[in-house]
């Protein structure tokens, strides 16, 4: 052995695969290697009496006893197909790097160390954890393929590592193998990142990390350099959690699973994302995503995404600033709340066909949200419960209200500030007037003036003035008593809230044209006493005028009566509208000069 180590060739004690053994005792005594003498192998490598050795290779062995190599400096290390029974220590060690490939170990304990060259434990099962809290990798670290058994809930501690390279939690795939039929790496318990320093990027296609109603995979406070990829058949049960973690590239959860029922299955408040996030394709959350406070330089992208959390948050970005779009469309579905309260959209946020299901709860939560636009609309648009866009504001609004009346959605518009309808939108008053019935608060003006201002701003003045008397009118139902009621509904009916000022004086005309019919059919049927000295005639017409116009009184009344004596009620009728039309007269002078003065205000 030792001949082969100096010599730099692979020493190899036989064949097989460690994984496919029943046990490891299965291989026989004649390939065992103890612990202490594989150590001091490996140390007596690097003293000044011997030649140098660059890289120790070894295949087939079977190590028992601990391989203690704590503060040692060791050479390059490359085991394939071995059987460690029990732990390699390399605290504090260093060496040029460290290879284990196909092979079953029980821990790796690198706490501190230092690997100049590369980690790789590729295609192995690890029985305990590895703990590499503070060590220096200078270029990468490749787990891929492997499995971590896990120790007291930890699979894999890597506090404040640092990686010059990439860090892989993937599965492997060679080049022959098509990837569903890779070996996958996966973890059984915590794998801790905290604060980590990856230049590159971090791997973890494929991988499956399992710690239940726990956390299965943290990285916050981590850099890395790279993109994070938790992508293509990535699998967590348990929280996967990235608080305040900083992202160089994108952060990539397509085609993902993230299982953590009734708690957060993926938390990223507070991360830093220099590209996009893609949480679309095939991804899957059950549980809540929290993206609270987030600052992402790209786009959120969840087209096609799944979140499901019934009852609760199934998506929260609230307060986050995102550079570009936010995609909620082409197959997004959630099962929960959407939750974007004051979140920054540098681009439009589209809605198209999405699914938004929390009945009797609040399905999309905008409020304060700030957006270039807004999309809803879609043949496959669906909305079961509440939607608010309290304080929301966007420069154009492209929506289907037809769509959303035909379903259980219920609008809360109040604060909700647009400039312009985009053209595929719906833009007739009826229309938008059942839009703004959707709400179930009773009344709010700011809805009303707020589609007046639009219909003004593209210059269709005529559809402004039918939402302000629309307006209005709402106002008289949420009135309470009677007399408030009455006195806007005749501003109503005779001037139109100041918008019509000749209404006025056409009902005043007509009242006076009627009453003077009444009293010309009353001197028909010789129900007017005689005149007396004064006047020698009588006028009917003159007569209705006296008492029609509020500013002339000729004093007809008291010279000319109608005879109820003989007349009945019909005399009755005409004497009680003479007697009423004075009134007519004031009410509609007054409302006429009060409209055109701006007394009776239109809006």
């Amino acid at each position: 052995m030792w001949r082969a180590v100096v010599l730099g060739k692979t020493c190899s004690l036989g064949g097989g695969d460690p994984r496919n053994l029943a046990s490891p005792d299965d291989w026989g005594t004649n390939r065992e290697i103890r612990g202490y003498v594989l150590a001091e192998l490996l140390l007596r490598a690097r003293t000044d009496e011997l030649p140098e050795v660059r890289q120790v290779r070894i295949r087939g062995a079977c190590v028992t006893g601990t391989v203690d190599l704590r503060h040692a400096e060791v050479a390059a290390v490359h085991f394939e197909c071995c059987v460690f029974k029990d732990d390699v220590i390399l605290e504090f060690a260093r060496t040029r790097s460290l290879r284990l490939d196909t092979c079953v170990l029980a821990s790796v304990k690198a706490r501190g160390a230092s690997i100049c060259g590369m980690l790789r434990v590729r295609r192995s099962n690890v029985q305990g954890s590895i703990f590499l809290i503070d060590a220096t990798v200078s270029q990468s670290v490749r787990l891929s393929g492997s499995t971590i058994a896990g120790v007291n809930g930890r699979a894999l501690s890597a506090d404040r590592l640092k990686v010059g390279g990439n860090l892989f939690l993937n599965r492997f795939v060679t080049k022959r193998e098509p990837p569903n039929k890779a070996e996958v790496f996966i973890a059984s318990g915590e794998v801790r990142l905290l604060g980590a320093q990856i230049d590159g990027q971090l791997n973890c296609i494929g991988g499956r990390f399992r710690n239940p109603g726990k956390v299965a995979l943290v990285a916050s406070s981590a850099q890395i350099g790279g993109s994070v990829f938790l992508s293509n058949g990535f699998n967590a049960t348990g929280q996967v959690r990235l608080l305040g973690t900083r992202i160089g590239g994108q952060l990539n959860c397509s085609g993902g699973r993230f299982k953590n029922p009734g708690k957060t299955a993926l938390k990223a408040s507070s991360a830093r994302v220099s590209g996009s996030v893609f949480l679309r394709d095939g991804f899957r959350a059950i549980g809540e995503v929290r993206m609270l406070s987030a600052r992402i330089g790209g786009q959120l992208n969840c087209s096609g995404g799944r979140f499901k959390n019934p009852g609760k948050v199934a998506l929260s970005a609230s307060n986050s600033d995102i550079s570009r779009s936010v995609l909620l469309c082409a197959g997004f579905r959630s099962k929960g709340t959407v939750r974007l309260v004051g979140t920054k959209i540098g681009g439009r946020l589209s809605c198209r066909s999405g699914q938004f299901e929390n009945p009797g709860m609040t399905a999309l939560d905008l409020q304060e949200a700030r957006m270039t636009s807004l999309v809803m609309c879609g043949s496959g648009l669906r909305v079961a419960g509440d939607v608010h866009f309290f304080g929301a504001a966007t420069s154009t609004l492209a929506d289907d209200p037809v769509a959303l009346e035909n379903q259980s959605a219920s609008l809360h518009l109040h604060g909700f500030v647009y400039e312009r309808f985009a053209p595929s939108s719906p833009q007739d008053v009826r229309t938008r007037l059942r839009w703004l019935d959707s709400q179930p608060e009773s009344y709010y003006p700011q809805p009303l003036d707020q589609l007046a201002a639009v219909y003004r701003r593209s210059g269709q003045e005529q559809k402004a003035r039918h939402i302000l008397i629309a307006k209005r009118r709402k106002r008289r139902d949420s009135l309470r008593g009677w007399r408030g009621k009455t006195w806007d509904y005749l501003q109503d009916l005779t001037v139109l809230y100041g918008w019509e000022p000749w209404r006025a004086l056409a009902i005043g005309l007509g009242l006076f044209l009627t009453v003077f019919g009444l009293v010309a059919w009353a001197q028909a049927l010789d129900l007017v006493l005689a005149p007396s000295d004064v006047f020698s005639s009588y006028h009917p017409f003159i007569h209705a005028l006296d008492a029609f116009l509020p500013v002339i009184d000729l004093g007809l009344d008291s010279h000319w009566v109608i005879d109820t004596a003989r007349g009945g009620w019909f005399a009755w009728l005409v004497r009680v509208c003479l007697w009423s039309l004075p009134v007519v007269g004031w009410v509609t002078l007054a409302l006429t000069v009060a409209a055109m003065t701006g007394i009776v205000k239109r809006e």
